[in-house]
């Protein structure tokens, strides 16, 4: 039996490695004459090529979808996106995060705005945070591709 805390550490460390924590943003047309809506869906995903880890993920959540993305390649996802369970899945996790800290942090700030206020239009804080995490992400990804140039212009020895 694995302890408590323990699972937790476990669930952020394979969300930080394997994962994504973000907000989705949809502007949909709506039955009015305002136009076109908007929608923010708060999310966390994690894709992997093992279906055995995505339904751990789930098992040891008690939440998420798991999904067969990319039969091909046996590529599966498990995926929150549901402001209620993405909350308490934050607040379980709480300080465990380590590379997505921060959009962790900005995310659960949201969910707990979007819980208390679950049909009133979206603030602009609201806005503002998916805008901050969309861009810490764009920075991650940046950072990631970067990273591994260097480590291949490293390992190249320069000769043809």
């Amino acid at each position: 039996m694995v302890c408590e805390d323990c699972r937790w550490y476990w669930v952020a460390a394979v969300i930080d490695c394997e994962g994504t924590i973000s907000i989705g943003i949809c502007k949909h047309n709506a039955a009015s004459k305002k136009g076109k809506r908007l929608r923010l869906t708060p999310w966390i995903v994690v894709g992997a090529r093992s279906e055995a880890l995505v339904t751990l993920l789930r098992d040891l959540t008690g939440c998420g979808r798991i999904r067969l993305k990319d039969a091909k390649k046996n590529f599966w996802t498990w995926r929150v996106d549901d402001v209620r369970r993405c909350k308490v899945l934050l607040e379980r996790i709480g300080d465990a995060f380590v590379v997505k800290k921060e959009q962790a942090r900005l995310l659960l700030e949201f969910c707990k705005s979007r819980v208390e206020h679950p049909f009133a239009p979206y603030t602009d804080k609201e806005k503002q945070i998916a805008k901050q995490i969309r861009e810490l992400n764009a920075r991650e990804k940046a950072y990631e591709h970067r990273k591994y140039a260097v480590e291949a212009l490293a390992g190249c020895s320069g000769n043809r």
